[in-house]
């Protein structure tokens, strides 16, 4: 059992309230109309062509929606969270374990190309102190960004958005789901999509 449209709707849609709904549903189907569909091709079910989604997609479209809020693109928020999925996945994972402890959990990704006249869009994780002090002081007047995701937030914030959108049973269901993603994730084991 996945997730299907109108539940990946409701649920972004309560973690931004700020944002019109009629807003993240013209987003999320322009991700899925992007060359390379974001988060991942849907799993199309039976002849009424019922979309479902896996936890993995789910989780992708939480992060992207993280970084539109910040201001970047929807393509480029596309193009970051899965050039940096491996990275944000596992910081995800970690995150959703520790939710209920409300420390920060703190993720800094580098955004390279916007505003550039190369023009491509691309991110790496800034792994420590060091590494952030010399991508700021690069030696070219390229436009620096970066993305800063507080992984615990966006957990408990997913969390609560579950809870308030969806019925009891059906939370369990995705909570499950979100757990069987979050060890595979930090067993880096393949992560299967059901109906493919």
């Amino acid at each position: 059992m996945e997730l299907g449209f109108g539940q990946l709707l409701d649920i972004v849609a309560e973690m931004h309230p700020g944002v019109d709904p009629g807003i993240v549903s013209a987003r999320l189907k322009y991700f899925q109309r992007l060359p390379e569909p974001f988060p991942s091709k849907a799993t199309v079910i039976g002849a009424g062509a019922r979309a479902e989604y896996s936890a993995d997609d789910l989780l992708g479209l939480v992060l992207a929606f993280e970084v539109l809020a910040s201001g970047i693109a929807p393509l480029q928020a596309a193009t970051l969270v899965r050039d940096g999925w491996k990275n944000l996945s596992r910081s995800f994972a970690k995150a959703w374990a520790a939710r209920a402890l409300h420390e920060p959990m703190v993720v800094m990704m580098r955004v390279e190309g916007l505003g550039s006249k190369r023009g491509a869009a691309g991110s790496t994780t800034v792994g420590d102190e060091v590494d952030l002090r010399n991508w700021a002081v690069g030696k070219d007047t390229e436009d620096r960004r970066l993305v800063v995701f507080e992984m615990g937030r966006v957990a408990r914030s997913l969390d609560a958005a579950l809870s308030a959108t969806q019925p009891f049973k059906r939370v369990l269901t995705i909570l499950k789901l979100i757990e069987t993603w979050r060890q595979a994730v930090l067993a880096q084991v393949p992560i299967r999509r059901t109906g493919t």
